[in-house]
């Protein structure tokens, strides 16, 4: 997974969610990823759930253990918790469904075959 850079109350980082991330947010949350997204999404959110989702995310994104657990827990000492739920659906989201600039499709100049003309007759005819 490609990672998903942010600016957010932290500065300015690094973050991706992959599936040992993901599996640690479930543990220490004891909710499946889609459900903490949804808690997120509708202001049911646990403190944890902010938590996990940031520091899993910032070492997923590069980030040492240690400094991820110091930096989380100095940005919330010292931000509303509010402040910290789009960044953290953000990164979840990306987890989830891919960021939000990943094309769908054939990259950009794939060869592709042309475009039906919409003139079925030839497919349609029958011969004598």
């Amino acid at each position: 997974m490609r990672p998903l850079d942010l600016t957010w109350v932290g500065g300015e980082h690094s973050f991706a969610l992959g599936l040992g991330n993901l599996r640690a947010v479930q543990q220490h949350c004891d909710a499946g990823p889609n459900e903490i997204y949804m808690r997120l999404t509708d202001g049911r959110w646990r403190i944890d759930d902010l938590f996990e989702v940031l520091r899993q995310g910032l070492i997923g994104g590069g980030m040492d253990n240690s400094a991820a657990s110091k930096l989380i827990t100095d940005m919330m000492s010292r931000h509303p918790l509010l402040e910290f739920t789009t960044t953290a659906r953000a990164v979840l989201a990306a987890a989830l469904v891919g960021p939000e600039d990943d094309k769908v499709g054939k990259p950009e100049g794939a060869e592709t075959t042309p475009p039906e003309n919409g003139d079925s007759q030839r497919s349609t005819e029958t011969e004598p």
